[in-house]
């Protein structure tokens, strides 16, 4: 059974080579980052100061989620569905990353939005790469050792509320593929 996979990450966890390597492995239809629309799909785009913007206002924010909760709505019902068929779905982060880090898309830090992870589309399998701040630190210096602690913190509480899983990318990356395919293969 082909199956939706989202794969997060704090910047630095390993996410893009997991996905590389992965995408060898197994049959893949369709990848994605961010979102599964063709608008945000700008892979191979690195942004090396995701935090360094300022947070449009409330409004504008506001605006911004509404813009793209339809475009995740409309990738999952134009992509995900129609690929699925013929292989499996990797996507590279999700509508999660929102929740999870506000500043990289300019949303305003008075809005909570942990109440739209119950109206996105749920992937068949959510995988949380994670690693020590300090090893994240020392693969990309995008954000500051805090956030990074803060984003895994909040990353490994939203993965364990939606069920996902957390696998551990410290060592070679042969260990983490398998154990990413097992997971796959599960329900199988």
């Amino acid at each position: 059974m082909n199956k939706f996979i989202v794969i997060m990450g704090v910047d630095g966890s390993g996410k893009s080579t997991i996905i590389t390597e992965l995408k060898d492995k197994i049959k893949v239809s369709y990848s994605f980052h961010f979102c599964p629309t063709n608008k945000y799909n700008k892979i191979g785009v690195i942004n090396n100061s995701p935090h360094s913007k300022k947070p449009h206002s409330i409004s504008i924010s506001i605006i911004k989620i509404i813009y793209l909760f339809i475009h995740f709505f409309l990738g999952y019902l134009i992509n995900i569905i129609k690929f699925k068929r013929k292989g499996h779905i990797i996507g590279d982060r999700y509508f999660y990353d929102v929740i999870i880090d506000l500043t990289r898309y300019r949303i305003h830090n008075k809005l909570n939005l942990s109440f739209i992870q119950y109206f996105i589309p749920k992937p068949d399998l959510l995988i949380f790469i994670d690693c020590s701040p300090k090893i994240i630190l020392s693969r990309k210096k995008e954000l500051t050792f805090d956030e990074i602690v803060r984003q895994r913190c909040e990353l490994t509480n939203l993965i364990k509320k939606l069920n996902g899983h957390i696998i551990m990318n410290e060592s070679k990356i042969n260990l983490v593929i398998n154990e990413i395919i097992k997971l796959i293969h599960v329900d199988e």
